[in-house]
């Protein structure tokens, strides 16, 4: 009943493509129009299954096709036709979710310990059409579980993304490379828009004016700690963004940041990775601040010369040094 998309490989499995979710919605808005009702209640629960916990789907466009295609048959089915009961029953409790004329546009919810109560029974009388949904939240401690996952992701990557640090001059300024394409393996030759975002290291940001919208940049905003680029379209040959970075803040021993890639209608196809440099991941107080710390008292700039722009003019940032001394004592935190 349902399709299988051509549109690359699935990194969630059980999650279906945007483009299914459109095809079976504009499906079911076809019954509707024809008046063949029974047959689109099929259409009407396989969508309703593919939601997420939030009650949307994978991307803007598909949520709004599916919420058009569940709407025209809420209004079918009417408030005044709706009368349902569900009930729902643990070893420890149990509760009743009333679904009728009064309350059909109420959101009913109830927690339970999922300590004590696993196991449910669920039953439902009436005539009437209604969304009953269970959200399971866990965590997982296993770090090897996580290190398996994530390699079985980049295996899964519909995207080949690499990211190259260069160290300027002095420590002030980093070039960041970013390289993408399309992987040879995918059923398509070219993506639509696709969405480049940027994970800056701490400290630092985008050089004023480095990145404007031109040709394959459709538009570029800049937001704390991160850059995001829409690019019109990518295909399997290698595209390279050149990324001036500037530092605004005195941060030492800085982490890893992530950079994403992603098909803006169909987020399955994406790929990400870490990056960092080895320069500023060692540095420390000392280096940026000085022994004493007087390169970092309030109201001492950091005059930092563009050397990877020379068209632009020498920008200074204040900065400040925040030191955090934890102290541990006879057990008591001070």
């Amino acid at each position: 009943m349902m399709w299988a998309s051509s549109a690359g490989l699935n990194l969630h499995k059980g999650w279906p493509h945007s483009s299914q979710i459109e095809m079976a919605s504009y499906v079911m808005l076809a019954h509707i129009r024809r008046g063949s009702y029974v047959e689109g209640i099929p259409y009407l629960k396989w969508l309703s299954k593919q939601r997420n916990f939030l009650g949307g789907y994978r991307t803007t466009q598909d949520t709004i096709v599916a919420l058009q295609a569940l709407a025209y048959y809420a209004a079918f089915s009417g408030s005044s036709s709706i009368d349902l009961r569900l009930f729902v029953s643990t070893p420890h409790a149990s509760f009743m979710f009333p679904i009728n004329s009064t309350t059909y546009l109420t959101y009913q919810q109830q927690k339970i310990n999922a300590d004590k109560d696993v196991q449910l029974e669920i039953y439902m009388e009436g005539r009437g059409f209604a969304i009953f949904q269970i959200n399971v939240f866990y965590n997982m401690e296993s770090t090897a579980f996580s290190k398996n996952h994530f390699l079985h992701a980049r295996d899964q990557e519909a995207f080949e993304l690499n990211v190259n640090v260069t160290d300027g001059k002095d420590k002030n300024h980093l070039l960041l490379s970013v390289c993408v394409r399309l992987k040879t393996n995918q059923d398509i030759a070219q993506t639509g828009m696709v969405v480049l975002d940027v994970g800056l290291l701490s400290g630092f940001a985008l050089s004023p004016g480095a990145v404007t919208p031109k040709q394959l940049i459709g538009k570029v905003e800049t937001l704390p700690q991160k850059v995001i680029l829409y690019l019109d379209s990518l295909n399997k040959s290698e595209v390279c963004i050149q990324l001036p970075l500037i530092r605004v803040f005195k941060v030492a021993h800085i982490q890893d940041a992530l950079v994403q890639v992603y098909d803006y209608y169909e987020p399955t196809r994406r790929a990400a990775t870490l990056y960092h440099s080895d320069v500023q991941r060692h540095m420390d107080t000392c280096d940026l601040c000085g022994k004493d710390c007087h390169l970092c008292k309030l109201g001492i700039p950091i005059s930092v010369p563009s050397s990877l722009n020379h068209s632009m003019r020498s920008t200074t940032y204040n900065s400040w040094c925040l030191l955090l001394g934890i102290i541990f004592l006879s057990g008591y935190l001070i």
